[in-house]
């Protein structure tokens, strides 16, 4: 992966349904300087992983059983 700053405006990730379909979605936005790759990533992670967690909650699915 290249280590180049990204001007990035916004990241976005869906949260889905008990059914696997995104019923929305959650994003980041604000970002008023380029972020280096590295901190884009982690930053897409953090968001991805918390939508994951919604995710499991609003389908009933627990942690445990998503990891399985």
């Amino acid at each position: 992966a290249e280590d180049r700053p990204y001007a990035i405006a916004a990241i976005m990730a869906p949260v889905h349904d008990g059914k696997g379909r995104a019923s929305f979605a959650l994003g980041l936005t604000g970002f008023y300087a380029t972020l280096p790759a590295e901190k884009a990533r982690h930053a897409g992670k953090q968001l991805r992983d918390a939508c994951e967690r919604i995710s499991d909650f609003i389908s009933g699915r627990s942690e445990q059983a998503r990891a399985a």
